[in-house]
């Protein structure tokens, strides 16, 4: 499935972002967007993923492709693959992810990066949820320290010929919780150019 859709503010405090429901059980959602954003899931009702896109900005505008473990249909012509079960699982018509570039990122402060794929304008996934609580203690002008805390995760955007990741805060709290084992999030690039 191909769309766009463009990011509104949600609720107060809670930034920028739309939710695009995939209609599918299992699926995951590539972006291409030129302003930061990062993706994460949830169920609706009856099971199936809702990928709430998050972006740094309002009016953002994104396209993306969602991509799904469903059986490919039946057609009249072309190569079929069937597993032992005889349930259809490749169909030379249909069209699939191709996968450009595979990277494991850490979630830490200052993560920032870029990944070229030359001749290709491709969308990003972030494959994994992942986070890292992070406790700092930061100056307060005419008086003590404040310590508190922040929750980090990892967003991407499309650029030409390939796209760029960093880490960013999503949650403040009040309090300093420490700060957990390096986080890590899978961020790969994505062939759209032909679906």
């Amino acid at each position: 499935t191909k769309g766009s859709a463009v990011s509104r503010p949600r609720s107060p405090d809670a930034g920028y972002g739309v939710d695009i429901a995939s209609g599918k059980k299992n699926s995951i959602i590539a972006i291409r967007s030129g302003t930061y954003a990062a993706v994460f899931n949830s169920l609706d009702s009856a099971g199936n993923v809702v990928h709430r896109v998050v972006t740094e900005t309002n009016g953002a505008a994104l396209d993306y492709w969602i991509f799904a473990a469903d059986p490919p249909g039946d057609t009249s012509f072309g190569l079929e693959v069937y597993n032992a079960a005889g349930v259809r699982v490749f169909q030379s018509t249909a069209k699939y992810m191709r996968l450009l570039n595979f990277s494991t990122v850490p979630v830490t402060a200052g993560t920032s990066g870029s990944i070229a794929t030359a001749g290709k304008n491709p969308a990003w996934v972030s494959a994994s949820y992942c986070a890292l609580w992070e406790g700092v203690t930061v100056p307060n002008p005419g008086g003590s320290p404040i310590s508190r805390g922040v929750l980090r995760t990892l967003m991407g955007r499309g650029v030409v010929g390939g796209a760029q990741y960093r880490s960013a805060i999503i949650y403040e709290f009040g309090a300093n919780r420490g700060t957990s084992n390096n986080a890590y999030g899978s961020f790969f690039l994505v062939d759209v150019d032909n679906l």
